[in-house]
């Protein structure tokens, strides 16, 4: 299992400047960056479970408007969630292990990285 996030807005890293210059200014884009984890999960025996992706929702309930709920296609192989920060946090934990994990055999190992 593997999480990463994943910026919606790509922030600059280079600059084109004359050589020679005293000073560089340097434009980000506006505002800040909203971000997404994304986690692929694979098992010992080489099944794969379908990828997580959760996205940033509404900063009172953690879901998705409709609006963008009815703009995105989401394949079979992923699973799209929301909450109210975006990140992978305990409570979200213990939903997806359950979720993910539910048809497992007492004592089996999951190795995060």
């Amino acid at each position: 299992m593997d999480q990463t996030s994943v910026k919606l807005q790509n922030t600059y890293e280079k600059t084109l400047s004359p050589v020679g210059v005293k000073q560089v200014r340097v434009i980000q884009p506006p505002g800040d960056p909203d971000c997404l984890t994304v986690t692929l999960t694979v098992c010992a025996d080489g099944t794969k479970s379908p990828a997580t992706i959760i996205f940033n929702g509404n900063k009172k309930t953690g879901r998705l408007s409709p609006r963008i709920l009815n703009k995105l296609v989401v394949p079979g192989n992923i699973k799209v969630y929301s909450n109210a920060s975006g990140w992978w946090k305990a409570d979200f934990d213990r939903f997806w292990l359950a979720e993910t994990f539910e048809n497992c055999s007492p004592g089996s190992v999951l190795i995060r990285d």
